[in-house]
């Protein structure tokens, strides 16, 4: 599974009544249960989780899940989009695709209308330039 640093999962194996879990996490990896869930928090580094199950009969061997980091997508290389303006339009700009983007954050000069979260947004400008 991936996660970001100090991100939060939760994570569960099959209950079984009269049971409790031992869960055992990196070392810089946070989180505590004796149940069949634990809620953790990412560390920085990769590692190994390991779960056994505990009941009166004994302790089963533990199972594992190799918890590795996901990375922040690229910087965008470019909008492309009119420079010229004439009138409010609406004016289309886009950014090539980013390698790992889930979305997009636009910002838009002050009194410019838009909304998007994906690499394309169409604005409505108000007259002002800007970035």
């Amino acid at each position: 599974m991936n996660f970001c640093p100090g991100g939060t999962a939760l994570l569960s194996v099959e209950n079984e009544a009269n049971t409790t879990y031992n869960w055992i996490l990196p070392a810089d990896w946070s989180g505590s249960s004796t149940s069949y869930q634990i809620a953790l928090v990412a560390g920085d580094t990769e590692g190994t989780a390991y779960v056994s199950a505990q009941n009166i009969c004994g302790t089963s061997t533990p199972t594992s899940i190799e918890l590795q980091l996901g990375s922040a997508p690229g910087i965008p290389s470019s909008i492309i989009g009119s420079i010229e303006l004439c009138g409010a339009g609406p004016y289309t700009y886009t950014t090539p695709v980013v390698v790992g983007a889930d979305t997009y954050s636009w910002s838009l000069p002050t009194g410019w209308f838009g909304s998007s979260s994906s690499n394309e947004i169409d604005v409505t400008a108000n007259g002002n330039g800007g970035q």
